[in-house]
């Protein structure tokens, strides 16, 4: 198997908008969410749970897709 990964570039958290997906330095998948009434501002797709990042926080933009079948 070939992986290639293009993720070279970074961003601060707060260049982001509601419903981008992004990796941790962890690699983590998340994506930015915008509920008013929480201080947490992401959720981790693989398990579901909701985490706060600071806006300095440094972040790797990706391209997700969901498929339903």
């Amino acid at each position: 198997m070939r992986i290639i990964d293009n993720r070279t570039k970074t961003v601060y958290f707060e260049k982001l908008e509601c419903g981008d997906c992004f990796t941790d330095e962890n690699n983590d998948l998340y994506m930015k969410i915008g509920v008013p009434t929480s201080e947490c501002n992401a959720v981790r797709l693989s398990i579901g749970r909701v985490f706060c990042f600071e806006n300095l926080d440094i972040v790797s933009p990706v391209k997700a897709e969901l498929t339903i079948s």
